[in-house]
């Protein structure tokens, strides 16, 4: 008796990470259409620009240049008077802090290095997930500000994890949570998309806000900070040379 009981619920565990399973690629793949399906996919370049606020400040301006295939990216913020560039080739990444008084620029490592190669990743987790390594697991039905969504666990393949929560009814990204922790310093991120247009084919959030919460010492100190992303122009397949990302 005992060992039909045990195969039973054996058995519908197996199933219920099945059915996790088929779900969460079904979502994957809906995000993914809702984002531009085919247009997506033969995305080569994509220029965005606007303005980028940090700490409520006035807004300063912001261009953000992507080629998706080459996994690149430049981002160009505004300040002082003065342009300052981040930016990753596909394999260097490098920042040239122009209003701190840089020189130069300078090559990035450790974490700043895996910080700007995600900035480079336009697709996101969620796109070929299964190629890249990544695993999505399906955690049911959530809502966010009063919008039902479907909420998923994406875990990559260096073993980041982020709660990604998807409008139940365009399927598109509406928030992102992510925690990481080192030596009892916490860092929690959340992540908002919000007003979506379409644009040659594409869904684009206009708008990507971004709060952080950051303990030290095991809760002693917390520093907080919101960086807000605001376009206002996008133009897909620009002629982006590949010195725009390189270091010079």
């Amino acid at each position: 008796m005992w060992r039909k009981v045990g195969s039973c619920l054996l058995a519908g565990s197996l199933m219920a990470i099945a059915v996790s399973a088929q779900t969460a690629g079904q979502l994957a793949a809906k995000n993914i259409q809702a984002r531009g399906g085919g247009k997506l996919r033969s995305l080569k370049t994509i220029r965005m620009s606007g303005k980028f606020t940090s700490g409520g400040t006035e807004g300063s301006p912001l261009l953000v240049e992507l080629a998706p295939p080459g996994h690149k990216v430049r981002l160009e913020t505004t300040e002082k008077g003065k342009t300052d560039i981040r930016a990753y080739d596909g394999s260097v990444g490098w920042t040239w802090l122009r209003s701190e008084g840089e020189q130069k620029p300078t090559t990035l490592a450790g974490d700043a290095l895996k910080d700007i190669k995600d900035s480079a990743d336009f697709e996101g987790g969620l796109y070929d997930f299964e190629a890249k390594g990544n695993q999505v697991e399906y955690l049911g039905k959530d809502d966010v500000s009063g919008t039902p969504a479907y909420k998923l666990k994406l875990t990559e393949r260096d073993g980041k994890e982020t709660t990604i929560y998807l409008d139940a009814k365009t399927y598109l990204e509406i928030r992102e949570e992510s925690i990481h922790g080192n030596h009892g310093d916490i860092k929690q991120f959340v992540t908002t998309y919000s007003d979506y247009k379409q644009i040659d084919g594409l869904t684009v959030p206009m708008t990507i806000t971004t709060t952080s919460k950051e303990e030290m010492g095991g809760g002693a100190i917390r520093i907080e900070g919101e960086v807000v992303f605001a376009f206002d122009k996008v133009e897909v397949n620009v002629d982006l040379p590949a010195s725009r990302f390189a270091k010079p």
